[in-house]
């Protein structure tokens, strides 16, 4: 348990890093959407996970949800291993 307490700082930090980072992209793409006035063809592989869109927005907001979720479930994950004897 002492291990957990030494780096609960340290990963408490990367995890709001990666929530606000993901965040700023999300909303950035959703005024990108707005604007409707970005508009390319484009196919991302990120993490495993696809997308094809013709919108930069889409593109964008599917980014900043990527880099959310595989922070914060990487995180997790670390402190699930730390946590074990």
């Amino acid at each position: 348990m002492l291990r957990v307490k030494a780096v609960a700082p340290l990963l408490l930090a990367i995890c709001l890093i990666g929530a606000v980072g993901g965040g700023v992209l999300a909303w950035f793409g959703v005024q990108l959407v707005q604007s409707g006035n970005a508009d390319a063809a484009s196919k991302i592989t990120l993490f495993g996970q696809q997308l094809e869109t013709t919108s930069v927005g889409v593109a964008c907001i599917f980014i900043g949800a990527v880099v959310m979720i595989v922070t914060i479930r990487r995180v997790l994950k670390t402190l699930d291993l730390l946590g074990k004897p």
